[in-house]
């Protein structure tokens, strides 16, 4: 079908990895993503594309390999700098410092705002059978401020948390986070009335007890009903 609209042979290739790759056919996918990238060695939109699927697969250097060599070509793509990050971060022995610049060089480059769109989109649109443009711009901040929390810069982490939270007030993960970043700064109270507005949206994650537990003893109301016990937690000591 590419051939018949005049495609050239390295889209046709990209076409057929990316519907491999819809069909999770992860193996067929990187065939014919790299035989892409071998025949259009100088367009960053294939090693892009295959760089999704080597995430796909949990390849994380090769991904981010293949995000680098797209960023030589569009050194100031912010969907490329964001995928970078956000591998690095994925990866267990990733740079988290590279990561931290990566992401905050793409929020610098987008002005905060990152949206899926553009010639590096094309695939992932198809891929979603082409719905409306989706806004990254949580994700962005998040990622960078874990990657500040794990680089031991909890300020900027709640800056970056703050932001996220703002745009997805009702994310219980973005809160959690914005908790254990403020509990390292040591401000008690917006910790535990974040790690409540998390466990709220998320009561089953035991994960959320212990980080509110860890913040100082815990007193309960005996005046109340079971099940509301969490809207009167109150931090006794710090």
């Amino acid at each position: 079908m590419a051939r018949l609209n005049g495609q050239d042979p390295a889209s046709v290739y990209n076409l057929r990895g990316c519907l491999a790759r819809k069909e999770r056919q992860f193996p067929a996918a990187l065939r014919h993503l790299t035989r892409a990238v071998r025949r259009a060695p100088g367009d960053p939109r294939f090693y892009y594309d295959r760089a999704q699927c080597h995430l796909d697969m949990g390849n994380w250097p090769e991904a981010i390999d293949d995000l680098s060599s797209a960023l030589e070509l569009m050194p100031d793509a912010p969907l490329l700098l964001f995928s970078r990050g956000g591998a690095q971060m994925a990866f267990e022995a990733g740079d988290v410092e590279a990561a931290a610049e990566d992401l905050d060089r793409a929020a610098k480059l987008c002005g905060g705002c990152l949206r899926g769109e553009g010639p590096l989109w094309e695939s992932r649109k198809f891929m979603s059978s082409g719905s409306g443009t989706p806004d990254l711009s949580p994700s962005l901040w998040y990622q960078l401020g874990c990657a500040h929390a794990r680089c031991g810069r909890p300020g900027k982490a709640v800056a970056a948390f703050q932001t996220a939270c703002r745009l997805m007030p009702r994310h219980p993960a973005f809160l959690h986070e914005l908790a254990k970043a403020c509990q390292a700064l040591r401000r008690y109270e917006e910790a535990a009335a974040d790690l409540l507005a998390a466990r709220r949206l998320e009561p089953g994650n035991p994960l959320m007890q212990l980080d509110m537990r860890a913040l100082g003893k815990v007193n309960y109301v005996e005046l109340c009903m079971p099940g509301e016990e969490d809207d009167v937690f109150m931090l006794t000591k710090f």
